[in-house]
Formats: structure tokens, C-alpha cells, sequence
């Protein structure tokens, strides 16, 4: 399974999470972080996380290009509980991605077989995934920009 995981690296993204929960998988797998560190001080944590091994780092992409990446893996993993919505997340879910979140926003419209709640749990729903959510028509459903922009010029 080709895991995914796209954006900035900074401790409030959680990829601790995302490499206990790599430790306890059993399956075959493979993780693509996309991103870098943009903050002078979340280099030493960048630096800590690619020191653990076992993640293909890819460095930084530009718009044009993610949709291919996000396209060429299984499974979207995002692991920021900020509590604000993520583009990423959207972004997987627009082009077709299984995801998974623990994210506080993505609760109002995930399933719950979708939220994990720590590295255990994401290990487990990693390789016990199973849903009839289809994120991509969410997302032309609710984050639609003609419909985004009808909204608020009624509004208006």
C-alpha cells in the first residue's frame, strides 16, 4: 500500500503519529511525505522525522504537480489536529484518495471509520480500511468554487 502524506513538516502536523503508527503495520507499504519545513525552527524537526527512516521525502511540489502524486498512491493520511481545515485533505479527496484524519473539522463530514485518534488506531485503519465514503463528490458538492461564489454573491 503507497501511503501519502502532504505538507508542511512542523510539529503541529503530528508525523510522530504517522511513523508509531508505521511501526505496528504488518502490511507492505510505503510512505511519500511531500512538504518541508518553512520555519526556520521546524528544521530540526524535519531533520528528526527523515532521521527515523523508512519515508520517501520528496521535498516541496507545486500545485500543477500534486494532483499526479495524490493520484499515484492508495491512501491519504493527515495527521494535523489543528481543528482547521486542511487543503490537503480536500485537495486527496478531489482527486479520488482514500483518506484517513484525525482532524478536529474533518469530524463534521469524515465517517467515523475515516477519524483516527492515535497511532494505534491509524495502524489499525490502515490496514483494516473499508468505506462507502466517496470524498471526491463531497468535495464537488461542498467546496464547489461556482457554488462557493453563487453563495456569496446571494449573500450579497
Amino acid at each position: 500500500m503507497k501511503l501519502l502524506t502532504v505538507g508542511r513538516i512542523a510539529p503541529v502536523k503530528n508525523y510522530d503519529i504517522l511513523i508509531r503508527a508505521a511501526k505496528l503495520l504488518t502490511i507492505d507499504f510505503s510512505v511519500t511525505v511531500v512538504g518541508e519545513a518553512a520555519l526556520e525552527e521546524d528544521k530540526a524537526y524535519e531533520q528528526r522525522i527523515r532521521a527515523e527512516g523508512g519515508f520517501h521525502f520528496v521535498g516541496k511540489k507545486n500545485h500543477r504537480e500534486l494532483p499526479d502524486i495524490y493520484r499515484s498512491h492508495d491512501l491519504f493520511v493527515h495527521m494535523s489536529g489543528t481543528g482547521s481545515l486542511d487543503k490537503t485533505l480536500l485537495e486527496a479527496m478531489a482527486c479520488g484518495m482514500k483518506v484517513l484524519s484525525c482532524n478536529d473539522a474533518a469530524k463534521a463530514f469524515l465517517p467515523s471509520e475515516l477519524i483516527f485518534e492515535n497511532a494505534d488506531d491509524l495502524a489499525n485503519k490502515i490496514q483494516n480500511y473499508h468505506t462507502n465514503f466517496d470524498g471526491r463528490t463531497y468535495v464537488l458538492e461542498h467546496h464547489d468554487l461556482k457554488k462557493l461564489i453563487a453563495h456569496i454573491s446571494s449573500l450579497l
